[in-house]
Order: structure tokens, then C-alpha cells, then sequence
């Protein structure tokens, strides 16, 4: 029986002897050959622990631009999964690279993970998965993480971020999703102490906002809105890792949110802390031009996970309410109330916001008071304990000085009958009534239909 010594010696002779070739004169299924032979003899050393080093001719050889930009995807498939090899045997340190070296060599390995969307080829599909799991199981996207927290340029791991998303297909196994959600949250948890850039914030949560993603819905006539099949994987996955990280993500989601809410204007782009993720407002995030549909999917994930992700972003969306822009205030109406009609509790714990929002009946504009209407009187059927706060308001609007802002709350207050006629007072329906006689046609004759 051959001795450890002679074997690690063995192994590394044979890894030397692979590592010295000119690799210009071979032909691709000679240097295909090459590599697979390569990797096998990493492969024999996992078993046998005889190695303790890469020879420096292999490194060499694997990191020659020419062939981690090969043109035959074969070639680039296998120096991926070498170099995964590698990074998995070898601490970081026995393998000395410089920035470059080590972003070029992630470049190859993220063009193998975006690869993943292509199931044409089973067997490099599997090639492709066995990198993904490689890089999930042994967490080797912390190399990455620790050379941007050095170099300070995420270029990589966005490019990263970007090829799990976007390689993530309905037809992948559970297990493709855990590997890739593996990544996001090993990658994130490094990030933790040194703040997440805006840009690696910007992709992560991209999927969970469809007018990003562009699936899932189709608009009908008059705004209706369909739902077309189920939420996309990619959208399932980012919840998931979101959820998993929350007690330090969270926090980081909200500072970013709260920014774009308020509006801080700052030159840090690094979201870690409270204070240090409050001034991220200068990057042109298109995210932030989705933010209250970013608030409401936040809102929708904490539910579902038993999370209170929005709780400390409330204050800020009680702000937006006082803001000279009517489309956003607009918006913030429209969230706050799908938000109190989805939470059992929401109008309690922030009864502050509640009043500024019922506030909103005597905007000035009529698109918000009718807003106002369909929000009280969707929330007056959830939460009927609210009726003596809301209904008032809402019947009030039946002498509002515009035709929409009339006609919406006979509507609306019609429907509220309909589902339920104790509901309504009798002041109410004697008002309503009154609506009968209103000058305009449109509103008499809903008045009349609706009673």
C-alpha cells in the first residue's frame, strides 16, 4: 500500500504533468480530453485528501485569458468546474490571484449558471447544475464578496445576482431553487457587516415587482386586471431568500425604502445599518420608481412569513400623504388602503397613519377622493368595527362639489349595502336617497338602481 506521502506526491506530479501543455496546438476534442482529465484527477483527490496545493503550471494554464475565453462552450464548461474544483480543495490563500484574475474566473462560472436556462443538451445541463451546486455548497461566492468589500466594484456580483435570476426556469427541480437561493443568502450574510451596495439591492428585489418582470398579469378592458397562471420562480425564490435573511435584510429593505420616500439625497451607495443606508437616495434605482408597489409586496411577504417587514416604513408613507404631488399621493392612498384591508391589526398598531389617511376624504384633488371612497368602503367591509370612524366620512362625499367623487360614493355605498344592510344607518340611506333627485342624470339614476 502506497504511503500518504507518495500519494500526495503522485497526485500532484500527475496535476503538473496536465498543468504544462500547450494548449494552442490541440484540437477541441484534444483539449476537451485535456480538461476532463484534469478534472477527474481533482475529482480522485476529494476522495483520497492526498493534495494540499494547486501546482502553479495548472493555475497558469487555467487562468490563461485564452482559455477562460475559449469560443468552444464545451472548453469553458469544464475550466468552470476545474476552477470550482480548486476553490473547493484549496484555502483562498494557497491559490494567489490578483482582482482580475479572480472576477475573469467568476465570469466564466456565472456564464455557466445564466447557461442554466438552456435544457436542450441534458448533459451540459448537468455540467452547468453541478457548478451551481458546487458554488451553493461551499459557499465559494464568499471569494467574490471579499474582493468587492476590498476593491470596492460589484460589477461581478451583480453579474451574478443577474444569471441566477435570470437562468431560473419553471422547469427546474426544487433543488436547482435551493442551490441558487443558497447563493443569494451566503452572499448577502458576507455582505452584512460591510452594507449592500443600491445595485446588488436593485436586482434582488427587481422580481418581485411585475411591472419589472413583465409576466403574471394581463390588463383588460376599462383596467381590469387578470391573473395569468402562477408567480414566476424568480419571484418565489427572491421571497424565500428574503425571508430567510430578514432579521438582517429587512432592516436594509426598509432604510432603502424610507430613503426613496423622504427623498434623502446622498454619495453613499452601501446599505447596511440604519445610519448608513438612510442617505443611499442618489443612485437612479428604477426600483424607486416602483416603490409603493414595493411596499405592498413587502407587505404581502410579511404576511405570508408572519414577518412585519413595513412597520418602521408606515411613518414615512403617512409623509407622503402631505406631499404638494398629487400622483403620489395618489399612490400612497391607494396602498394604505389595501394595506388596512388586508391586516387585521394594521389599523390599530398605526392608528396615527389611519387619521392622516381618512385626512385624505378632503384633498383637494377629486382622483384621491374618489380613491378615498373605494379604499374606506373596501375596509368598511373588512373591518366593520371601523364604521363609525369611516361611514360618515364616505357619506359625506354624497354632496361633494365634483360629478365622479358623487357618483363613486353612491356607488360604492350601494355595494356596502348589498353585502351587508345593516351596515348602513338609516341616516345614510335617507341621504342616499336624496341622490335620487341629484341634477345629473348619471347619479339620480345609480341612486335609483342601487336602491
Amino acid at each position: 500500500m502506497s504511503s500518504p506521502s507518495k500519494t500526495s506526491t503522485g497526485a500532484k506530479a500527475k496535476l503538473v504533468k496536465l498543468g504544462m501543455v500547450n494548449f494552442s496546438k490541440y484540437k477541441k476534442t484534444q483539449l476537451i480530453n485535456h480538461f476532463q482529465a484534469l478534472y477527474n484527477a481533482l475529482k480522485d483527490r476529494m476522495t483520497s485528501g492526498a493534495l494540499k496545493e494547486i501546482p502553479p503550471a495548472t493555475i497558469e494554464l487555467l487562468s490563461h485569458r485564452n482559455i477562460l475565453n475559449h469560443k468552444e462552450k464545451g472548453v469553458r464548461i469544464l475550466v468552470a468546474q476545474i476552477w470550482c474544483e480548486i476553490f473547493r480543495i484549496v484555502a483562498p490563500e494557497k491559490v494567489p490571484m490578483t482582482s482580475k484574475t479572480l472576477k475573469s474566473i467568476f465570469s466564466v462560472i456565472i456564464q455557466q449558471i445564466s447557461g442554466l436556462v438552456d435544457q436542450e443538451d441534458q448533459a451540459q445541463f448537468e455540467q452547468r447544475a453541478s457548478i451551481l451546486r458546487v458554488v451553493a455548497d461551499e459557499s465559494i461566492s464568499v471569494l467574490l464578496i471579499d474582493d468587492m468589500m476590498d476593491v470596492g466594484e460589484d460589477e461581478t456580483v451583480v453579474e451574478l445576482f443577474d444569471a441566477l435570476i435570470g437562468s431560473l426556469h419553471p422547469a427546474h427541480s426544487h433543488q436547482i431553487l435551493g442551490w441558487m437561493g443558497e447563493i443569494f443568502c451566503t452572499c448577502l450574510s458576507e455582505m452584512e457587516d460591510g452594507g449592500i451596495p443600491e445595485s446588488v439591492l436593485d436586482v434582488l428585489l427587481r422580481p418581485l415587482i411585475k411591472e419589472l418582470r413583465g409576466d403574471g398579469e394581463l390588463m383588460l378592458i376599462d383596467g381590469e386586471v387578470a391573473k395569468v397562471g402562477n408567480a414566476p420562480p424568480t419571484y418565489r425564490l427572491i421571497q424565500m431568500v428574503i425571508a430567510h435573511c430578514a432579521d438582517f435584510l429587512g432592516p436594509v429593505i426598509a432604510d432603502f425604502v424610507n430613503a426613496t420616500l423622504v427623498g434623502v439625497k446622498s454619495g453613499g451607495d452601501g446599505l447596511g445599518t440604519a445610519s448608513s443606508s438612510a442617505g443611499a437616495g442618489s443612485s437612479a434605482s428604477e426600483i424607486r420608481e416602483y416603490i409603493h408597489p414595493l411596499v405592498y409586496e413587502l407587505h404581502v411577504l410579511g404576511k405570508r412569513k408572519g414577518l412585519n417587514l413595513i412597520a418602521s416604513i408606515m411613518p414615512n408613507l403617512s409623509k407622503q400623504l402631505q406631499t404638494e404631488d398629487d400622483s403620489i399621493r395618489l399612490q400612497t392612498v391607494a396602498l394604505l388602503g389595501k394595506l388596512f384591508c388586508e391586516s387585521t391589526t394594521m389599523h390599530t398598531e398605526h392608528s396615527s397613519v389611519l387619521s392622516e389617511w381618512l385626512g385624505r376624504f378632503l384633498d383637494k384633488s377629486s382622483s384621491i377622493r374618489k380613491e378615498m371612497i373605494v379604499g374606506s368602503c373596501l375596509l368598511l367591509r373588512a373591518q366593520p368595527s371601523l364604521s363609525a370612524t369611516i361611514l360618515p366620512k364616505v357619506v359625506d362625499k354624497l354632496l361633494d362639489p365634483d360629478v365622479d367623487v358623487r357618483f363613486q360614493a353612491v356607488d360604492k355605498l350601494c355595494t356596502v349595502a348589498f353585502f351587508d344592510l345593516m351596515v348602513l344607518p338609516k341616516t345614510a340611506f335617507r341621504r342616499l336617497k336624496n341622490r335620487m333627485d341629484d341634477r345629473r342624470v348619471e347619479i339620480a339614476t345609480a341612486a335609483m338602481i342601487g336602491l
